[in-house]
């Protein structure tokens, strides 16, 4: 008995397989009308580049639910293998992301060259521009990765290219790290409008509301990029130039047992001199991470104290501080 495709795939692409020309189909027949007078009916494809399998979708049209692309049947009329994981509305914001920026940069004059970055999920976590006159790079990171993944790489791209401007899809650990560093972090989301998905900037600062704007109203300037929100902030004097050079603003650890989780950092070496480098110490560099608080990078030594029965006592050495924790 042939097999219905109930994949509701709301995203594909024009110009063929491995096109970066974005589209979503209307949801509602009567604008579904208009978009197959606009488009045709036989140009869309699961994309490669939304992590589909390369083939033509056409359009299905419905009065009782929501109307979506689906795939061709086989020759013998099942559908078609298909092993794309994103379909939704938002499965294709890093090529809509693509085509937005570049127009955006060189409505201002920067002439760019994107392109779009795989960090081991799809070809959708993360969007890379260029900009070949002012050697800036630019990153839209829209996929998390582990903190300790995203320090090596930021640490290396920081050694290889100098400034790098991040805008961060989802809020965590890592837009924090920022905050703490300049006093903002810049996310990026989309809105659908129509049958494109528009671009917004969010400006996140500590114990504040994320201010979007869109992407419209932003400006690439030598500095990097600049939204309304950010330029309240400079005038008023509390944010800090230079993004990942700089060093996290001082902040407080409550070491309180099992809240706290440390990783070891096995690729960095231990600091040579420090005031707790003692016989019976052993320094460990590494991540430490209190429930509720950022990741702090931190060398912390572990010692075993006489007479404790056992416990090990873990100063972080901070900048001048340390505190002991038991454990």
């Amino acid at each position: 008995m042939p097999q219905i495709d109930t994949r509701l795939v709301q995203t594909a692409v024009i110009g063929g397989r491995d096109s970066d020309q974005p589209v979503i189909l209307p949801e509602e027949p009567h604008n579904l009308d208009e978009f197959r007078r606009q488009f045709g009916t036989d140009r869309f494809w699961c994309g490669t580049l939304l992590g589909g399998c390369g083939e033509k979708l056409m359009t299905k049209r419905y009065e009782t639910k929501v109307c979506h692309f689906s795939h061709y049947p086989d020759r013998h009329g099942d559908r078609a293998m298909c092993h794309r994981t994103a379909n939704g509305v938002d499965s294709a914001d890093h090529l809509f992301i693509k085509v937005h920026v570049t127009r955006w940069l060189a409505n201002q004059g920067h002439a760019a060259r994107a392109e779009l970055r795989s960090l081991g999920h799809g070809p959708g976590d993360a969007v890379d521009f260029w900009l070949r006159a002012t050697e800036q790079h630019l990153r839209f990171e829209l996929h998390p990765e582990d903190y300790r993944s995203w320090r090596k790489a930021a640490d290396s791209l920081g050694a290889e290219e100098g400034h790098i401007e991040w805008v961060f899809g989802p809020d965590g650990v890592i837009t924090r790290d920022m905050v703490a560093r300049q006093g903002y972090a810049l996310r990026v989301r989309c809105e659908t409008k129509g049958n494109d998905r528009r671009v917004l900037i969010g400006t996140a600062t500590e114990n504040r509301a994320v201010a979007w704007a869109p992407l419209e109203q932003c400006r690439m300037t030598s500095s990097g990029l600049v939204t309304p929100a950010l330029e309240e902030l400079r005038a008023e004097g509390i944010i800090r130039e230079g993004g990942m050079r700089m060093d996290p603003l001082p902040g407080s650890l409550p070491l309180r047992g099992a809240e706290i989780v440390f990783a070891v950092d096995t690729e960095t070496a231990p600091p040579a001199t420090s005031p707790f480098a003692v016989p019976g110490r052993h320094l460990v560099s590494g991540f430490v991470k209190p429930a509720g608080s950022r990741i702090i990078r931190a060398p912390v030594a572990a010692r075993k104290d006489p007479g404790s029965h056992g416990t090990v006592r873990l100063p972080v050495v901070g900048r001048g501080t340390a505190a002991d924790h038991g454990s």
